[in-house]
């Protein structure tokens, strides 16, 4: 955020001011933002930010909800493993091609899919874990009354 906070900044200013815009300001800038969408993605699975539909999670209580959220990250890993494999594919596809102001190789901009579904991966595996650990847990101390009686 801060680069692009900076080479906004810097275009803005030699746009404006000495009349000379920086031809590349605009790709960088439109890459910075994909790059942070992307790395933002695993930080708001963490957060719990991310849209959802709560018809099912707001009536499950205790161990099945704590099941439910498990199966969630489950398959937000899996499609996360899922669209950066894909996304490779298409990195070394158009890695012959560049850009057309800063003369890069396009895989730089589309490699942004494949780190950025990398980490949500990465970190839904974690919430799994993390789950899987409290769940047994629980389980362990004796709360399996409350499988079969959901509140």
């Amino acid at each position: 955020m801060a680069a692009l906070i900076v080479v906004v900044g810097a275009n803005v200013v030699c746009r404006y001011v000495l009349g000379i815009p920086l031809s590349w300001a605009e790709e960088a800038a439109r890459y910075m933002m994909i790059y942070m969408a992307y790395f933002a993605a695993p930080l708001a699975l963490r957060a719990g930010g991310h849209i959802r539909i709560t018809v099912i999670t707001d009536r499950l209580r205790g161990v099945w909800a704590d099941v439910f959220h498990m199966i969630s990250h489950l398959v937000v890993g899996s499609l996360a493993v899922t669209v950066a494999y894909h996304g490779w594919n298409l990195v070394q596809l158009v890695s012959f091609q560049q850009t057309p102001a800063m003369r890069i190789s396009m895989s730089v901009p589309y490699f942004a899919v494949v780190a950025g579904s990398a980490f949500l991966a990465l970190e839904a595996a974690m919430l799994f874990a993390a789950g899987a650990v409290k769940l047994v847990g629980e389980l362990s101390r004796g709360s399996n009354a409350r499988l079969s009686h959901p509140e």
